[in-house]
């Protein structure tokens, strides 16, 4: 496992975006499947809203009913995080912004999101959604813009043998319709 300084073998580091403490429901959840949690303790962590400090918190972003203002602590942070080099980018709780937010807030949400698809290969974004939670939501419109601005779709459900991930969407041909099981 990578500690918060250490670079995998392709040279990026891990840095998790943890919005509303998903970071913390995710690892009680680990947890109690009996997971080791420990390497939770040093990845770095910009936190967006909530109160459960997990990882090294490398910058507080209150959650601001006025997006300029949150929009710019957010990019402030995460151009000086993106100026250390090659990262993996791993949002956590995203559909709970989505939740709580009017049409137009999504829009700004989903805009932002979309500034940085793609556009910089340095950083390889791993969006984690609970679909349920967005499929039910006040914006219906919700799920097939995610899906649109998405290079990769990954859906996970939980089987009798474990995890299976299947490929619904992807910009390489060659995983698209993929399926893999994780056995647990």
């Amino acid at each position: 496992m990578l500690s918060s300084g250490q670079k995998n073998k392709g040279g990026y580091r891990i840095v998790i975006e943890d919005i509303l403490d998903t970071l913390y429901l995710h690892r009680v959840h680990l947890k109690l499947s009996g997971l080791d949690v420990s390497i939770l303790d040093d990845v770095p962590v910009i936190k967006e809203g909530g109160h459960q400090n997990i990882g090294k918190i490398i910058k507080y972003i209150k959650l601001s009913k006025d997006y300029v203002i949150w929009s710019r602590e957010y990019n402030e942070v995460f151009s000086s995080v993106l100026m250390g080099g090659r990262l993996i980018d791993i949002i956590l709780g995203l559909e709970k912004l989505f939740l709580l937010s009017n049409f137009r807030e999504v829009v700004n949400v989903v805009n932002a999101i979309l500034t940085y698809t793609g556009g910089d290969e340095r950083r390889i974004a791993l969006y984690f959604l609970n679909k349920d939670l967005i499929e039910d939501n006040k914006h219906f419109v919700l799920p097939p813009l995610v899906e649109e601005i998405a290079t990769t779709v990954v859906r996970v459900s939980k089987e009798d043998e474990g995890f299976v991930m299947s490929v619904v969407k992807s910009m390489n041909r060659n995983l698209e319709g993929a399926t893999f099981t994780v056995k647990s």
